[in-house]
């Protein structure tokens, strides 16, 4: 039985996952992905945390970041707020604090 279960929660995890990597540019909140799943808010949380040993906004803002890099190489012409706002970021100086924790500098010099 337990099998079953983990096997569920896996689904459900693998689904909030595939959601945020579907939709990183948009502002997602934790009651729209725990009305996605149909799960409390709560209980989501932390099944996610267990699962992937870091909370859902962390992994949000990995699966984003891993974009940003991506798009910083691809569209040399776009400034950084651009693509900060391509991957959900509304505020670009939070959107350099984070890639910075992230990638370990800033998105200019991960640029150059």
């Amino acid at each position: 039985m337990h099998n079953t279960t983990a096997t569920y929660e896996n689904e459900l995890v693998r689904k909030l996952i595939d959601y945020m990597e579907e939709k990183y540019a948009c502002d997602i909140s934790l009651n729209e992905l725990a009305d996605y799943v149909n799960l409390s808010k709560e209980y989501m949380c932390n099944l996610f945390k267990h699962t992937m040993h870091q909370t859902i906004m962390q992994y949000l803002q990995t699966v984003r970041i891993s974009r940003a890099r991506i798009f910083l190489i691809q569209y040399p012409e776009k400034h950084v707020a651009e693509i900060a706002h391509m991957c959900g970021f509304e505020s670009p100086s939070y959107f350099g604090k984070v890639f910075k924790k992230i990638a370990g500098c800033t998105p200019d010099n991960f640029r150059r």
